[in-house]
């Protein structure tokens, strides 16, 4: 099983660490690289140094999916104003599905953000923008990191 380290985790276990070293496997999430290169902490993960650039890949196996989930009460325009979002930062949409259920809208997209032209926090920050203005929850979480919470 990988093991995921994510912003939160590398605060409050690792945080006064000059250089970190994790087993081979180890995903490491965006947010928590650009935190460790804010703070000048080196990453290792299987004795290798990973890339801590901004657009650096998600993890070693160079992953560029996103899972986007948007809920909410049902009304026109909440799909064509996601997707408007996501085109107009470079973001490919694979997948989709979307269903209304009793009135309340639930739409998951699997997109690649390989050629996306902001960082990833900044999509989020976007995506949840999008989501007041439209008044749904959008929520975008990398794949590895969504497969990993939902495994049973």
């Amino acid at each position: 099983m990988k093991k995921i380290i994510t912003l939160d985790v590398l605060k409050n276990n690792y945080g006064n660490q000059k250089k970190i070293e994790f087993p081979q496997g180890t995903i490491v999430t965006p947010e928590a690289r650009i935190w460790a290169k804010n703070q000048g902490i080196e990453l290792l993960v299987d004795n290798e140094y990973l890339d801590l650039s901004v657009n650096s890949n998600y993890s070693n196996d160079k992953t560029s999916k996103v899972v986007v989930s948007v809920i909410g009460l049902d009304k026109v325009g909440i799909i064509a104003g996601v997707s408007q979002v996501l085109a107009q930062h470079g973001v490919n949409i694979l997948d989709i599905s979307q269903t209304t259920l009793q009135g309340l809208f639930v739409m998951i997209t699997i997109v690649d953000i390989a050629n996306c032209t902001v960082s990833f926090e900044q999509l989020k920050t976007i995506l949840d923008q999008k989501g007041e203005e439209l008044g749904v929850k959008i929520n975008a979480q990398h794949e590895d990191v969504f497969k990993y919470m939902h495994r049973i």
